[in-house]
């Protein structure tokens, strides 16, 4: 009798030992894996790549009017941009063109060329090809991210003045709301600035020139000097995504 309440004590004893052994395991688990876990993450974020790089990008432009001799498609743009035009000088294949505006989609650029037909306006649809552009250098996670965005800032500013000026010319959105999301378009581009100079200060200097052109692009566009040079708002917007984009 003594012999089987001493089996029975022994046999709870290493029941209750058991469940003990097995919660500190998986809490031993449980901790090697968080630290595993955060031991990649940090080494990951210290990978060095080098270089930053974004592919070619491919846009569809109207021209409205072209010539060989430079002033006589500026004589074009005053008329273009009162009637919503870009009326942006742009050099091609030994022309001068006088754009109207930019798509990314060719048949967006092939609808407005039949539009304008109808209304017995001849134009052409020129294919724009932007070349890729990398930086070279030594980047952590970080650092990646932030030249990307630079390097995709143009391309990013056009998206959104274009759907300003898509919702302004098909009454969307009023030109107050436009001048708002110009503002907000400034801000983000100012954002995108004061982060490369927090990482890179005065290195790559093609990539900050290019951020101090868009600045100046947009602070006249936010200006509101449009009316003053005899433009329209939605002239004017797309006479800024030109400009960032091709100049």
């Amino acid at each position: 009798m003594k012999k089987i309440r001493i089996i029975r004590y022994l046999m709870k004893r290493f029941s209750i030992l058991s469940v003990f052994i097995f919660i500190i395991a998986t809490l031993v688990c449980f901790s090697c894996a968080q630290f595993i876990s955060n031991t990649i993450v940090a080494f990951s974020s210290d990978v060095l790549v080098k270089e930053v790089s974004i592919e070619q990008q491919k846009f569809y432009a109207i021209s409205l009017g072209k010539s060989q001799v430079e002033n006589e498609t500026k004589s074009l743009t005053s008329i273009l941009q009162t009637k919503d035009g870009a009326g942006f000088v742009f050099f091609s294949d030994g022309y001068y063109h006088c754009l109207a505006s930019l798509y990314e989609n060719k048949n967006d650029a092939e609808h407005v060329k039949t539009k304008l037909a109808e209304e017995e306006v001849e134009s052409e649809i020129l294919t724009i090809v932007l070349p890729p552009k990398v930086v070279k250098g030594s980047f952590n996670t970080n650092e990646k991210e932030i030249m990307t965005d630079c390097l995709e800032s143009n391309y990013q500013i056009f998206r959104k003045l274009y759907d300003v000026a898509i919702s302004l010319d098909t009454k969307i959105c009023d030109q107050s709301k436009a001048k708002l999301d110009c503002n907000s378009i400034y801000s983000q581009l100012i954002s995108t600035k004061t982060n490369f100079q927090t990482f890179f200060k005065d290195n790559f200097e093609d990539v900050k020139d290019n951020l101090n052109k868009n600045e100046k692009i947009l602070t006249d566009l936010i200006s509101e000097n449009y009316e003053s040079a005899g433009q329209t708002l939605s002239s004017f917007i797309k006479l800024a995504y030109c400009k960032i984009l091709l100049s």
